[in-house]
């Protein structure tokens, strides 16, 4: 069994985020205070396993991806309007586009990317919105 799934996957989402137009800094690790917008924070939350078949498991790795956007100079009708919309699209987009989870113990890994709740928050710096992001990988392991 392959023993290095999240470090994988955690190298390839860096990689895929990371080439998003729309967004300014990714974080791989829970962060307190951000400093570039649009930013967008990724971290995992959960993992299911269970049995495919008497050689494979259905393994489930899933990943909060919680999308920022700051409200310099703008405003919070602009905000949820134009640029989260348009960042959280991009991010869709380049899934869609080029995802390669490549495979795992000689298995495709697969992705459904879903949204959660928007929301508004103040920090020090001003207004921000956000978008949390849920995103499952779905691969089939040797047991």
């Amino acid at each position: 069994m392959s023993s290095n799934i999240y470090t994988t996957l955690i190298g390839k989402l860096e990689t895929l985020l990371n080439s998003v137009d729309e967004v300014s800094k990714v974080y791989m690790h829970p962060i307190d205070r951000l400093k570039e917008y649009p930013s967008v924070v990724c971290i995992p939350t959960s993992y299911e396993s269970s049995f495919e078949t008497n050689q494979e498991n259905l393994e489930i790795r899933r990943f909060k991806l919680v999308v920022v956007v700051g409200a310099v100079q703008t405003t919070i009708k602009t905000l949820y309007t134009s640029v989260l919309p348009k960042t959280v699209d991009g991010i869709r987009d380049k899934f869609a586009e080029n995802w390669d989870g490549g495979s795992i113990d000689g298995h495709r890994v697969w992705y459904k990317l879903d949204s959660g709740e928007w929301g508004t928050g103040e920090t020090d710096k001003g207004l921000e919105a956000w978008c949390e992001l849920y995103l499952d990988i779905k691969l089939l392991t040797d047991n």
